[in-house]
């Protein structure tokens, strides 16, 4: 290739920006989509090396950058040898600035998190289980375990699956014992959200009575998933305040914020930089003494940015160095995408301060038309059917927070939205998940306690709503769940 005819800019890696180029190996690689930047560490991307197409992994990590290199390179190599279906190494080379390492790009695929989200049914759903848990048995037949179970790190093409990322792959010299068996089944399962532990336990039962070595049972399995889960969470919890590769955050004395990269935009960073200037431009939904409400338009959409107020000196004081509303707020809506119940999706969480001393704070999410659950069972045009189906589905939600500890804190109506016949929760800056059953229980039946009274004056709803909630503490969970759990 001739570089005084090449437009493209060498690779920035502050600010990786596709196309770009990176001279490797006496040859140039020419990057044409980024598919993953992780801030300071590694950037994945679709490019072409001599002709041919490849993923290539950027390894750019000052002191690490070999080292993170050489582990994914270890596993791959071990999938290869093993007969586990993987991408082909196509290149491996390092520099004292970054390591490259070029795999094979793999297409036509789908990942096992696309296939998941487009399945139509639990039919499909039962095999894509059955395909990644027989995948994950021969990983074990092979003496490897993958510690990094998400859905994405499986490719599906026809009725092969592929296991990518190498750095994950853990070569064991021993036959694999039956527990670690079963904690590897259930970090995979612990990915999906809870509405499909019965499925998932039916099918990891199966694939574990196939080992002679196994006396495991169903409720041995879905404890090893809720473990599993509960770390993920934790650390899921942690991440979405800091820099890392779903999100951005940013921190001087007078501002902290931190947003979705998938909602980076300069129209979003200019509304981080002040908060109050597009919410005084906004459509005001709410201007109360404890919050303002305002629906903003960000390009081609509508998003809600809710400010926290300050009622007065005495109220400022009693704040100043807690947790902030919007914060609690943020943390309870990634909360609950990570279980799988509908809230809107969040984007930033914004807090203007003076040093440590917190002042008000910003929860901004997308914005979703919708009807309130009163107003949706109170309207005279809709069917009976229609109004059964969305009052047995709120009593699901409530169930799901009972199996999950989850007291919301305020369930008058307003705060369940009903699109499409499914109930969505907002205004989560009360709500919190306990650890003790006893000390939730309380708090639970308060929260049953006001939800029935939003329909003191519907004697029907009413009675339906206690049919199914009479026993709503410490039920089976029984809600559908349409995506898996975010990484």
């Amino acid at each position: 290739m001739n570089n005084s005819l090449s437009t493209r800019p060498s690779l920035d890696f502050l600010n990786p920006r596709a196309p770009f180029e990176l001279r490797f190996e006496e040859s140039l690689l020419i990057g044409s989509r980024i598919l993953r930047h992780l801030p300071g560490k590694r950037i994945v991307c679709l490019g072409s090396w001599n002709g041919q197409q490849v993923v290539a992994k950027i390894y750019f990590d000052p002191q690490r950058h070999k080292i993170h290199a050489e582990r994914e390179l270890r596993g791959v190599r071990a999938m290869l040898d093993r007969r586990i279906p993987t991408a082909a190494l196509v290149r491996f080379g390092e520099n004292e600035a970054f390591t490259v390492l070029l795999l094979e790009y793999l297409h036509p695929t789908n990942s096992a998190q696309e296939l998941w989200d487009a399945a139509p049914n639990g039919v499909q759903r039962r095999e894509i289980i059955r395909s990644l848990v027989s995948s994950i048995t021969a990983h074990h037949a092979a003496g490897l375990i993958q510690e990094d179970l998400h859905l994405d790190n499986f490719l599906f093409m026809g009725e092969t699956v592929y296991t990518i990322d190498g750095a994950s792959i853990k070569v064991e010299t021993a036959p694999l014992s039956i527990h670690t068996v079963l904690d590897n089944l259930a970090l995979l399962f612990a990915q999906l959200t809870p509405a499909h532990d019965p499925l998932a336990i039916e099918i990891g039962c199966e694939a574990l009575a196939a080992n002679a070595d196994s006396r495991i049972t169903a409720d041995q399995l879905g404890n090893a998933i809720d473990r599993r889960r509960n770390a993920r969470k934790r650390d899921w919890l942690k991440k979405i305040f800091r820099t890392c590769s779903a999100i951005e955050s940013y921190r001087d004395n007078r501002r902290y914020a931190v947003w979705d990269r998938h909602d980076d935009s300069p129209g979003l960073r200019t509304i981080l930089e002040d908060p109050d200037v597009a919410l005084n431009q906004s459509h005001l939904l709410k201007k109360g003494r404890t919050s303002t409400v305002g629906i903003v338009e960000l390009g081609d959409r509508r998003i809600l940015i809710k400010r926290y107020n300050l009622k007065n000196f005495w109220h400022a004081c009693n704040r100043a160095l807690r947790e902030t509303r919007a914060s609690i707020s943020w943390r309870n809506a990634h909360r609950l995408r990570f279980y799988g119940i509908a809230t809107p999706r969040p984007i930033a969480l914004v807090e203007k301060r003076w040093g440590p001393i917190r002042r008000e704070s910003y929860f901004i999410c997308e914005y979703m038309e919708a009807e309130s659950c009163a107003r949706y069972l109170m309207d005279e045009n809709r069917s009976s059917e229609e109004k059964d189906l969305v009052v047995d589905r709120l009593c699901d939600l409530l169930k799901s927070f009972g199996k999950l500890l989850i007291s919301h804190g305020d369930t008058k109506a307003t705060n369940f939205l009903i699109a499409q016949n499914t109930p969505w929760v907002i205004d989560l800056d009360a709500m919190r998940e306990f650890d003790n059953p006893a000390r939730f229980a309380s708090a639970h039946a308060r929260d049953i306690k006001r939800f029935m009274r939003n329909w003191d004056s519907q004697p029907r709803i009413r009675a339906r709503f206690d049919r199914c909630l009479n026993e709503s503490v410490n039920v089976g969970l029984n809600v559908e769940s349409t995506s898996s759990i975010p990484r």
